[in-house]
């Protein structure tokens, strides 16, 4: 076997073998996310779509054909979940209906975040080895341009994966005892791709803003450091991980709220509606501030589950990249 043949059997195994270790990590860094910022992501959906929800409260004994039974405690899940129970057991209703529609995401959550890391990482290394033989050189070296590429690359294929698995989750949150089986077979029936532009744009756009700037802060941290050296530490990693977190929720906000609206609407079946009619609907009846619904919960969510995904899969990539 020639020399050529050698490295060129070498690189493969070795791009596969990157591949693999990408969607293991991915896979334990989106486990770890789901349980940290779930609950607050059940906040963030609620306070979005508190507005539609008194808006479209049934009346009792009418019924709509929608999932909401009448006098609903959704809206309570804002302020008070229990005024009628004891303490204890407030407090564990609160718990239990914040991880409401938690099922959904932890049974797809690692395909997801596999798909998003080993299609980022293996585009990284793509761009980078047009101009470096070192494959594993891209880390802290390549360019901002190649990082934006790369995981808005990563956005765009998990968006068609994606966009379902976000309506039935919305669905479970909002509608409360709506069950993860009903709402697929709801989503399945009245289309998979509702509000799919304001989705594909939070998904691509969202993720170079986050990748971009958690490469920024994490390189420049270690610029910064008096003892020198390249690799970051975890606490710069993870300083690094809550600030890109926090300002790509605030980036993308708006249009996520948008998404959230839509999704709620068809949740109960008052059909599917336009990104441009929810965007002036939204503007008519709040203001500006309807786009923000939430802001706050959304950003201190932001910091913790960014925090505990993307250093946790750097962590996790280097040791399966050293040992397997």
């Amino acid at each position: 076997m020639s020399q050529y043949s050698r490295l060129e059997d070498s690189s493969s195994s070795c791009s596969l073998r990157s591949v693999r270790n990408s969607i293991i990590a991915g896979y334990v860094a989106g486990i770890s996310g789901t349980l940290v910022g779930h609950p607050f992501d059940s906040l963030k959906v609620l306070y979005q779509t508190q507005h539609q929800r008194l808006a479209t409260k049934p009346q009792p004994g009418h019924t709509s054909g929608s999932f909401s039974p009448p006098n609903t405690t959704t809206t309570r899940g804002i302020h008070s979940l229990a005024a009628t129970s004891t303490p204890t057991v407030s407090y564990l209703r609160q718990i239990r209906s914040l991880y409401a529609g938690i099922s959904a995401p932890l049974l797809t959550v690692g395909f997801v975040q596999s798909v998003n890391f080993a299609v980022y990482d293996t585009m990284r290394r793509l761009l980078y080895s047009s101009h470096d033989n070192n494959h594993n050189h891209y880390i802290g070296h390549d360019s901002m341009t190649n990082v934006a590429i790369a995981s808005s690359t990563a956005g765009a294929v998990l968006a068609l994966f994606t966009s379902p698995m976000l309506m039935v989750k919305t669905a479970q949150q909002t509608v409360p005892g709506l069950r993860l089986k009903e709402a697929m077979r709801h989503t399945w029936k009245t289309g998979l791709f509702c509000g799919f532009g304001p989705h594909f744009v939070s998904e691509t756009v969202g993720r170079a803003v986050y990748f971009c700037s958690y490469e920024s802060i994490k390189r420049e941290l270690v610029r910064r450091r008096s003892g020198g050296g390249e690799l970051p530490t975890l606490g710069e990693r993870m300083i690094s991980a809550a600030a890109s977190g926090t300002l790509c929720w605030a980036f993308i906000f708006p249009v996520d709220a948008m998404r959230s609206r839509i999704y709620y609407a068809n949740a109960i079946q008052q059909g599917s509606q336009s990104s441009w009619d929810m965007a002036r609907e939204m503007y008519q009846t709040g203001g500006v501030r309807s786009f923000y619904r939430g802001f706050f919960v959304t950003v201190i969510r932001a910091g913790p589950v960014a925090a505990a995904v993307l250093p946790m899969y750097d962590k996790a990539s280097e040791f399966l990249n050293q040992h397997a």
